[in-house]
Formats: structure tokens, C-alpha cells, sequence
């Protein structure tokens, strides 16, 4: 997931602030602002979001998953 491509709602930048937590526990532990992840193919995902309209973003990817590596990522977390 890249945290810059969605907007953080202003209640969880407030419980951020408020709560002084790091922006990687923010992920861990909420949303942030996720209330639906749509999968679908790359070469579809511009069709998608414009049928979807103006709260419709390109959060990330899927990758093959290494047991090495986390599971889920979120890179750019500092952008909140």
C-alpha cells in the first residue's frame, strides 16, 4: 500500500496528533481512511477508478509473497 495515494481523513490526522502515534502504528492499527479495497487487473485499474469517480484511488499492488518479507507494506506512511 503507498499512504500517499489516499487522503487521511481529518479524524484519524486528529488522533495522530492527539495521540501522538507513530505514523507505522497508525497502519497497523487502523483503516486510516480504507473503507473498501476493490482487486483488480493493472490494465483496469484507470477504467475502474474513473467508472468509481472522485473517492476512487490506486492504493498499491499485489506482489508474490515472500516469507521473509511482511505480508501486507505500507510505504509512505510519513506522508500522514
Amino acid at each position: 500500500l503507498d499512504a500517499a495515494a489516499w487522503p487521511l481523513p481529518p479524524v484519524f490526522a486528529w488522533l495522530r496528533r492527539a495521540g501522538n502515534i507513530e505514523p507505522s502504528e497508525m497502519a497497523r492499527t487502523f483503516n486510516c481512511g480504507l473503507g473498501m479495497v476493490l482487486v483488480v487487473a493493472r490494465e483496469h485499474a484507470a477504467a475502474v477508478v474513473a467508472e468509481l469517480g472522485d473517492d476512487a484511488y490506486v492504493v498499491g499492488e499485489l506482489t508474490a509473497y515472500d516469507s521473509s518479507e511482511q505480508r501486507v507494506t505500507v510505504k509512505n506512511s510519513s506522508h500522514w
